[in-house]
């Protein structure tokens, strides 16, 4: 017997079990053959006659059953047939025996399995019950004389035990054959599910092998940005240090005129304050014109070296939090002097980030004052700050005139500006302060709809 079929026999077994344990069961499949108490009675007043005639009839069974070919090879094993006399004649007398309960039934349904694990074919086993039958009648027509009305009540009895052990036979024979189909189905449900289980393995290796694949191309690419930004940063290096040089040149040139003539302007205006003529008013216009322009020339020159001149960052461990609060408090008044809604919202918590806070503070103001700057009376600017995964995120949202498209490509250009009175350098610093300190500064915008400006800066 192999593996399959063993487990096939110990839930058969166990069925069996069961239905011989089940009292409901059984007196209901006794009432259906008509078995009750007079039956099992007038079956053990016949114990005796069992007795007498359960030699004599083993042997006529084994007599008949071996005058068969088929029979006779299945049973041809040395002392099989010693041994199943004996049993026979065991289970012929305990047809009379009295008890027709739990082990009655136990015993007569492993009657059947056993039969069906060594596949005795169900016909031979039939055709022995109906030898059975038809020999206890002859017995039981020499025993009554003129056939009283016993002779007829002890064959019904005869009968329906006979025919309630055929029923539980057929029970064996099917509950059997259903463990064995059970098995099977199992077996066979095994096998599916270790053939999907492969094939959810194949398609996770191929899955794998494709997403590695995909990660070599997104390395690929991720390698050439890199050599094409590290190039790039080449030559905007090599090109602010010539603007550098440059400019520290133009800004002593620039700046000494520029000394002088806001002196003699001075002077000049002091001269027209003494004097009576009647244009003073007209010509202290022009001199205030003159001043602002003045003022304006040397904003850009500061500008032009803040940005042109090489710089070192001193980040210290900063509350994120503070630090937006303090932006937030000097934003606040220019926000509402222009008209414009401040929506703030800080989710940073109490999370830390390493900042160079003076030159991190000067580039959001560059942010934010271009956001005022676009942006109408009745406008929105909104402020978020979020940490997450050790990385601080700043987002400065307008609903101003934004920018057009074919301009974003050059906005951290130098001396490029869409504002009339823009110097151009506003971005490219902050676009600086913020790579200074290992982060990126990204900018979206649609034209008449608002701009984003997003930082993210890592917090170590």
């Amino acid at each position: 017997m192999n593996q399959s079929e063993s487990n096939g026999s110990e839930q058969a077994e166990a069925a069996l079990r069961r239905l011989a344990q089940d009292c409901e069961r059984r007196e209901a499949r006794k009432a259906f053959f008509g078995f009750g108490s007079e039956i099992a009675g007038k079956l053990t007043e016949l114990a005796p006659f069992s007795n007498e005639i359960a030699e004599d009839l083993v042997e006529g069974l084994y007599k008949h059953i071996l005058s068969f070919a088929g029979p006779a090879k299945f049973l041809s094993e040395p002392g099989l047939i010693e041994r199943l006399r004996r049993i026979q004649k065991e289970y012929f007398l305990t047809l009379t025996g009295g008890d027709y309960e739990e082990e009655y039934f136990h015993s007569r349904l492993r009657i059947g399995l056993s039969h069906q694990y060594v596949q005795l074919p169900a016909a031979w086993y039939l055709g022995a019950y109906c030898w059975y039958a038809c020999h206890i009648l002859e017995k039981l027509k020499d025993r009554s004389e003129g056939i009283p009305p016993e002779f007829a009540e002890s064959l019904e009895a005869f009968l329906r035990v006979v025919f309630l052990d055929i029923s539980l036979a057929m029970d064996a024979y099917i509950t059997t054959r259903d463990s064995l189909i059970e098995e099977k189905n199992i077996e066979l449900k095994e096998a599916l599910n270790q053939l999907d289980a492969y094939s959810k393995t194949l398609e996770k290796q191929v899955a794998e092998r494709t997403r590695e694949l995909e990660c070599r191309v997104v390395e690929l690419q991720e390698a050439n940005r890199t050599i094409q930004d590290t190039r790039d940063e080449l030559v905007r290096t090599e090109r602010l240090a010539a603007i550098g040089t440059l400019a520290a040149g133009l800004a002593h040139e620039v700046r000494n005129p520029l000394n002088s003539a806001a002196i003699q302007l001075t002077l000049l205006q002091r001269q027209f304050q003494k004097a009576a003529s009647a244009d003073l008013g007209r010509s202290q216009d022009i001199c205030g014109i003159i001043r602002k322009e003045l003022d304006r020339l040397e904003r850009l020159v500061r500008s032009f070296l803040d940005f042109a001149r090489p710089s070192q960052i001193s980040k210290t461990k900063t509350l994120v939090s503070e630090f937006v609060d303090g932006i937030v408090s000097l934003i606040r008044p220019m926000v509402y002097k222009n008209g414009i809604q401040l929506h703030f919202n800080d989710q940073s918590g109490k999370s830390y980030a390493r900042l160079d806070v003076d030159k991190m503070h000067q580039a959001i103001l560059n942010l934010v004052n271009n956001a005022i700057e676009a942006t109408d009376d009745g406008g929105e600017l909104s402020l978020d700050v979020s940490v997450k995964d050790s990385v601080l995120q700043v987002r400065i949202s307008d609903t101003g005139v934004g920018i057009p498209a074919k301009e974003l490509d050059h906005v951290f250009e130098i001396f490029h500006s869409t504002k009339a009175a823009g110097t151009g350098l506003g971005l490219p610093i902050a676009q600086r302060v913020v790579h200074m300190h290992g982060g990126t500064l990204k900018i979206e915008s649609e034209h008449q709809v608002g701009t984003t400006c997003v930082i993210r800066l890592p917090t170590s």
